[in-house]
């Protein structure tokens, strides 16, 4: 159904929803402290966002360097830009929300999130292509020594130069 879909709620309702709580907290608090709270979240949520893709970075850099999960890096730079975006759109319910994301408990619920949602796109895919598994997959190529594929047979050799760029 066409009022169901995502994008519309996305594009729709939810800038409705930050318009009706925009008019009705200046109604309460006036306009130039409602607009004033407007920008002054804007303006910590370009500060958070800044602060916080420094530390992506260095998280990315240490990933990258093999002491750690870059998926879980990236995951948290994709995280981090969605919530730069709802701390800059102008709105109380995108501000709370953008910050809700920063607190480390909220932040690894969406993580568990994305990466469930992330699971079952792969299996879909897994089985609409007939692939037989990605563990299959992985286990054929995890072995270090000869790989017998169709009769012909790959080594596998592994050198410390793999490791650098």
């Amino acid at each position: 159904m066409f009022f169901l879909n995502k994008y519309f709620l996305a594009f729709t309702i939810i800038p409705l929803t930050e318009l009706f709580i925009l008019i009705y907290m200046s109604n309460i608090i006036g306009t130039p402290l409602t607009v004033a709270i407007v920008i002054v979240t804007a303006i910590i949520g370009t500060i958070l966002v800044k602060k916080s893709g420094k530390e992506v970075m260095e998280n990315l850099q240490k990933a990258m360097r093999m002491q750690g999960s870059l998926s879980d890096a990236i995951l948290d730079g994709a995280i981090l830009i969605v919530s730069g975006v709802l701390l800059i759109t102008p709105g109380f319910f995108t501000d709370i929300f953008g910050l809700l994301i920063h607190i480390p408990v909220f932040k690894n619920i969406i993580k568990k999130i994305l990466v469930k949602k992330f699971k079952e796109k792969m299996q879909e895919v897994d089985i609409n292509s007939g692939f037989g598994g990605f563990n299959e997959f992985d286990t054929d190529f995890n072995e270090n020594t000869n790989n017998n594929f169709n009769g012909q047979t790959i080594e596998v050799k592994e050198s410390q130069d793999d490791y650098y760029l």
